[in-house]
Parts: structure tokens; sequence; C-alpha cells
């Protein structure tokens, strides 16, 4: 028979079966590994317990909620299937029935065809982008003499879920909405917006006109003008504009937000008109960001926290004080000093240096 010592090493014996020896490594893995959990959670209580100044006996479950941590097994699950999602996306994924499995069932739009692609590499750009100062915008340091001049904006609606996009085309007064259903981020409905612009401008057929696309997404603009792409969407608009310079004189501007800019001001709001409408056809429309995986994995993160905290039978009083995991009230609580996070964190979970509490824990007497 084999025997496993303190040190954790195992030692099989010659008369050991193959089915004995791996019983038996099997055992000692999984005792090694919830070993390693167990100590983990204790570094996060211990990280805990200095951020809030808490005392001792202050559930680790309370504390996580006030500071906003998630619990270490959920955001193992969380990282490992971000990273097979990334790996995947990549071709460097080798099929895990299991992690697959459990990827799948918790967050289904993993399923969906990814925006993400091999790099790609633009180099020699026949456009220009500019991002003047906000001051220069006010002090009417930036001309929009072109010859077609279009606002173009793109909104996401909170409540409804949806979002949208809106083309201004300032010149000749016309306008197009465009509704672009649930699984479109923002930043999406930015890009897309200036690719719909660029594919209408080339459809006027003009040649050797100025034209100025205006938009208040940095973050878009950001990434035409980089000469790196990994996005499918993105390496589609930059491939638009550059069929769009060839035979113009082509820029792209951003405009600041709500800064009452007749143009901006305009498609801003139309853009959540369009938001709101719904959207005709399969979804997604485009392939799924990394981000809204991200944001996907947390939100089941957040809904595992909460299913944990139900089922967990202590802390009553903070159950009864915070009702499930609360980004905002986790955002407060940091934003205070040492001594009124100590005070705010005794006050939710009534471990406190209050008479009662210290008499539970058989210390008033001797104070």
């Amino acid at each position: 028979m084999g025997s496993v010592p303190q040190g954790g090493l195992l030692v099989i014996h010659s008369g050991d079966t193959t089915n004995d020896r791996i019983c038996r490594c099997s055992q000692v893995a999984k005792s090694h590994l919830f070993n390693s959990t167990k100590r983990l959670e204790h570094i996060q209580r211990l990280a805990c317990l200095y951020i809030t100044g808490a005392i001792r006996t202050t559930p680790t479950a309370a504390l996580e909620l006030i500071t906003g941590l998630v619990p270490l097994p959920v955001f193992n699950k969380q990282e490992a299937m971000a990273s097979c999602y990334r790996l995947r996306v990549s071709s460097q994924w080798f099929q895990n029935a299991t992690i697959t499995c459990i990827m799948s069932h918790h967050i289904p739009e993993s399923l969906f065809p990814s925006d993400r692609v091999i790099p790609k590499y633009y180099f020699d750009k026949n456009y220009a982008v500019h991002i003047p100062k906000r001051d220069d915008w006010h002090n009417n340091n930036v001309s929009l003499n072109d010859d077609i001049v279009c606002f173009t904006v793109g909104s996401r609606l909170t409540q409804v879920g949806s979002s949208g996009s809106r083309v201004n085309i300032m010149n000749n007064q016309e306008e197009y909405c465009f509704p672009l259903g649930y699984y479109c981020s923002v930043y999406q409905a930015e890009i897309y917006a200036i690719l719909a612009c660029a594919q209408l401008c080339r459809m006027r057929e003009e040649y050797g006109a100025s034209v100025a696309i205006c938009s208040d997404s940095q973050a878009a603009l950001k990434s035409l003008s980089s000469a790196k792409v990994t996005s499918a969407l993105v390496a589609q608009t930059v491939e638009e504009l550059q069929l769009l310079s060839v035979h113009n004189n082509f820029r792209l501007l951003c405009v600041p937000g709500h800064c009452g800019f007749e143009g901006n001001e305009m498609a801003d709001l139309l853009a959540k008109q369009a938001s709101a409408s719904s959207f005709t056809g399969p979804e997604p429309v485009f392939g799924l960001s990394t981000t809204t995986l991200r944001t996907n994995l947390r939100k089941w993160a957040l809904k595992e926290q909460q299913i944990s905290c139900q089922q967990n039978p202590g802390f009553r009083q903070a159950k009864l004080c915070i009702n499930g995991p609360n980004p905002g009230l986790a955002r407060f609580a940091l934003g205070l000093r040492k001594q009124g996070l100590r005070l705010l964190t005794g006050l939710l979970t009534g471990h406190v240096s209050l008479n009662r509490h210290l008499t539970n824990m058989k210390l008033y007497a001797a104070l």
C-alpha cells in the first residue's frame, strides 16, 4: 500500500495496482488544490481586513461585499473562462470539453462569432485624423469649410439594452438612422457610424471634394489612426476610408460631445432614437467584442457571489444592510478614510467594538 507523509510526497509500494496509484495520485492532487485554494482565500481575507480595518471576527463574505471583491473560487472560474475565450478566438485553444461546456452554459454569448481577428497592419493611410483640444473648438480655431461635413454618433440605451448609430450630412440636411440590436457596444456603434458615413459619401461619386467626418469618440478615432488593427469592424472601416480618400481630400475630426455644437447635438439626439428602435434581422450584427464578453463574465461573477451570499447561513446583519453585491457601495466605501471605512464596516456587519459584540467575543470582562 502507498502512504502520504505530511510533506505531501506520495510513496507508492510495488504491491499497488495501477488503479490504486491513479486514485491515490488524484486524491493527493485534490488535497493540494483544496489547500492552495484555502491559502489564497486566507490571503484575500487578510487583504480585506487590512483595507477596512475591521476586527478579526468580521465574516469574509461581508468584507468582500463592502470592498467589491469577488470570492476567489468565482474569480478563478471567471479568469479561466476569459482565457479560454481569448485562446479560442486566436485559434490557440485545444478543445477541453469541461471548461467549454461550463462557459457555454453560463455565458451563451461566448458561442457567437468574435470581432477579434489576427492583427492587421495599415501603415500608409490616405486620410488624416485630428483631435483638437476643447478650447480650440470654443475659440473657433477649428474650421469646417469642407465641401461635405458629416457628424456621426453611436449610442446605447442601458434601460432598453439596445444600440444604434446616426449620421448627419450637414450640407444636404440628410439624416440616416441605423438600429444595431442588443449585443453591439457603444464603441462598435461609433465605429459603424463612421463606416456608414464613408459608404454614403463614396456612393455620391464625387471626386476632388474635401470631406470631414466629425465624431465625439476619441477611442474610435484613435483606433482608426492606429497602424495595428485587431477588430474586423475597424479593419473594414479603415479599408472603406482608404477607398474614399483615393479621389477626395478626407479627414476625421474629434468634436467635443455635449458642448452645444449643433450638428453633434442633433446627431446625438437622433442616435438615442435609433437605439430605442428595434433591429430587424439576426443578431449579433457584428462579431462579439472582447469587452462585451468581459462585461458578461463580470455580471456572471456578481450573480454567483449573490447566490453564495444567500446560501451562506452567517452574517445575518450584513445581509439585512447589504442587498448583495453593490459596485456603488464599494466605490463609496473605498473612497472613505480608514477610520470612516472601519466604522462603516462595523455598522453594516455588527462586528464592532461595542459591549454586546465584545461580550459575545468574551472580551468585555477583560476590559
